[in-house]
């Protein structure tokens, strides 16, 4: 379940990650809320990829210490 939630979340910062590279060829004001809106989704991605790591490391404490 923890590993689908890293390929979705990987996929999702890579679409991330795309349209900013996008976004930062195009310096037309009409694209500013998008740029605002990419960026709050990939703080939320770091946030979860933070949290899914975590609860990664928790899931598997008990084989890491043996």
């Amino acid at each position: 379940m923890i590993r689908v939630a890293f390929v979705f979340l990987n996929l999702l910062a890579l679409v991330s990650g795309l349209l900013h590279v996008y976004l930062s060829i195009r310096p037309d004001q009409r694209w500013n809320t998008l740029r605002r809106v990419n960026r709050l989704v990939g703080l939320g991605l770091g946030v979860l990829g933070v949290v899914i790591a975590i609860m990664f490391v928790l899931s598997n404490l008990d084989t890491l210490t043996n």
